[in-house]
């Protein structure tokens, strides 16, 4: 019962910590977003306060009293500027309820069994790292240093705050993450209620899976994903302004510090900016894109001291490349073929994915999120067959894993084409 009790408490500590007032000004006034629901508040200071603690990540602070001061900071927005910020709209009493049942359901499953998974082991010690206020360069006493660090530290956040001193209510934050950013895709397929409601408990249904949150990275970055390009759905790309570009940019950035493979989730996001934004902004974006994963590589370079940054295993132990036998080369294509379509039916969301793609034409916008999705793909058989593990072993362990951190683009994706269906039949 108390450790129903203290996941309760902090959810309720994620829901006031998540939500700076300040937040709303920010969003209507300098980003230019209208309409702007409770889910969109949460995902912004979700995205805000991930990035303003990446960046203190590098220093060696007091966490707690960091956290306090931030939570202080917060309680003082909404009680100054909303004394009754629950009862604003009945829409919004409606997401924090859903926000708060939901994430509570979830993480009352973790804590019954609260068993870290083999890969979460190493990402324990990222979040252990942050949570005895120790800093980023530190990592290099670490298992696998060049694995990035944000997820631990938002995983400390929570265990550094919590009444039980135990890692595994540290992980509850990405469950708060994972259920906003569901919300997400079923508020933009429904308004009503009921509907979203139902929308709601099919996706979780479809993409929830309890070992992923043994620890590992993945569902962060589903989230993130999804998060991001609700934020790009409702900045008008065409009249972008810089305040714009540098959000999503810095937001964008983020990701590849969760996992290796975000570099590609940052670079398909600035390709998708590049598209659609005047060509005089072009430059500047491109600026900040190089600039950005320069900082990223010098710093973990300065970590590692290895040139396989990415840790992709290009590079054997005498730095030569490694040698794809073309003798082997099909049967490897053969096995991570396999395995992608084993994952397809380990998360039957892909059934609802394929069947959205015939409700309707395709816009634009949907053509380059399935591209990217799609793509994203084919650098899984990129990054597999330039494995150094045997491959077997390697796509056994983690290919499915890998296939659903993916989906956050095939979810918006299919938020356009369902938000039709549920219009036309509902």
């Amino acid at each position: 019962m108390i450790e129903i009790l203290n996941c309760s408490y902090l959810i309720f500590f994620l829901l006031v910590f998540f939500r700076f007032k300040l937040s709303d000004t920010l969003l209507k006034k300098v980003l230019l977003i209208k309409n702007i629901s409770l889910l969109d508040k949460y995902s912004f200071n979700i995205l805000l306060l991930s990035f303003i603690f990446l960046v203190f990540s590098f220093f060696k602070i007091n966490q707690l009293m960091f956290i306090s001061i931030l939570f202080l900071i917060s309680i003082i927005s909404l009680t100054f500027k909303n004394r009754n910020f629950l009862n604003t709209k009945l829409s919004f009493n409606y997401n924090f309820f859903l926000i708060f049942v939901f994430t509570l359901i979830i993480s009352t499953e973790i804590i019954s069994n609260p068993k870290l998974e083999w890969d979460g082991h190493f990402w324990y010690f990222k979040a252990l790292n942050f949570y005895e206020d120790l800093s980023f360069f530190n990592l290099a006493e670490t298992p696998n240093p060049a694995y990035p660090h944000l997820g631990g530290v938002l995983w400390s956040i929570l265990w550094k705050v919590s009444f039980l001193n135990y890692e595994y209510f540290g992980r509850i934050i990405y469950v708060f993450i994972y259920v906003i950013s569901v919300l997400i895709v079923a508020d933009k397929v429904s308004k009503n209620t009921k509907l979203k409601i139902a929308f709601s408990l099919a996706f979780f249904f479809l993409t929830y899976d309890k070992f992923l949150f043994g620890g590992y990275q993945e569902y962060l970055l589903f989230s993130l994903i999804i998060i991001i390009f609700n934020f790009l759905d409702k900045i008008n790309l065409r009249k972008i302004n810089f305040h714009q570009i540098i959000f999503i940019t810095l937001s964008s950035y983020i990701l590849l510090w969760v996992k290796n493979e975000g570099i590609f989730y940052f670079l398909f996001i600035i390709l998708y900016l590049f598209y659609f934004v005047p060509t005089r902004k072009k430059l500047l974006i491109l600026l900040l894109f190089l600039s950005l994963i320069f900082i990223r590589f010098t710093l973990f370079y300065k970590l590692t001291g290895n040139l396989d940054l990415l840790n992709l295993g290009l590079f054997n132990d005498s730095n030569s490349f490694i040698d794809f036998s073309l003798t082997n080369f099909i049967g490897e294509i053969l096995l991570i073929t396999q395995h992608i379509i084993i994952a397809f039916f380990k998360y039957p969301i892909w059934l609802i994915f394929f069947l959205s793609l015939f409700l309707k034409k395709m816009e634009k916008k949907e053509m380059y999120i399935l591209y990217f999705g799609t793509v994203s793909l084919i650098f899984i058989y990129a990054a597999f067959l330039s494995s150094k593990a045997d491959l077997y072993w390697h796509v056994t362990g983690s290919l499915d894993r890998i296939v659903i951190q993916i989906f956050g683009f095939f979810m918006i994706f299919m938020s356009y084409r369902l938000k039709y269906f549920s219009k036309k039949f509902f």
